[in-house]
């Protein structure tokens, strides 16, 4: 955000955007582009500065509320991830230790093969606690990318509507 607000376009437009309102502001008042010049320049820099808050009150809700659920979500995805890569692993044999031992390890490793039921089921139990999971993010990211956003252009919708008609019943 600091890089497109430290724009030199964007900083030049909002220097032309004030000096156009100071020069307007000494127009006569029966000018009669004046009204319409000082709201064009009061837009430009209320949308400048509505854009900077909206964009800080974003950070601060993602860090204040969302960030904790956010890395409490991944850690667990990334959990469930390493459970299912550890269900489909074949566990490695020994070369070391006596015939008798390397068959027996054998033998345990087939029964345990044959148990497909059981890793199927634990396979389910994870990968539904990562779909719970991908979820509770997908509405943590719709909420910091769309909700704050739209309230906020919903607030600055309501207050030029304010601005505009307070400033046409001052005249």
């Amino acid at each position: 955000m600091t890089e497109l607000l430290a724009n030199p376009w964007v900083s030049a437009v909002m220097t032309f955007t004030l000096l156009t309102y100071l020069l307007t502001l000494w127009w006569p008042p029966a000018f009669r582009a004046r009204a319409a010049v000082l709201h064009a320049c009061t837009v430009l820099v209320f949308a400048r500065f509505l854009f900077a808050t909206v964009t800080l009150v974003s950070g601060w809700v993602d860090q204040a509320l969302l960030a904790e659920r956010q890395s409490e979500a991944v850690a667990q995805i990334t959990t469930a991830r390493d459970g299912i890569e550890q269900l489909r692993a074949d566990p490695g044999s020994d070369t070391e230790g006596s015939v008798f031992e390397r068959f027996g390890d054998f033998i345990d490793e087939q029964r345990n093969a044959m148990n497909i039921d059981a890793q199927m089921q634990a396979l389910a139990t994870r990968v539904e606690s990562a779909i719970e999971d991908v979820i509770r993010l997908i509405v943590l990211f719709v909420v910091q990318t769309i909700i704050i956003p739209v309230i906020g252009l919903a607030i600055a919708y309501a207050s030029c509507k304010w601005f505009w008609r307070s400033s046409s019943t001052a005249r």
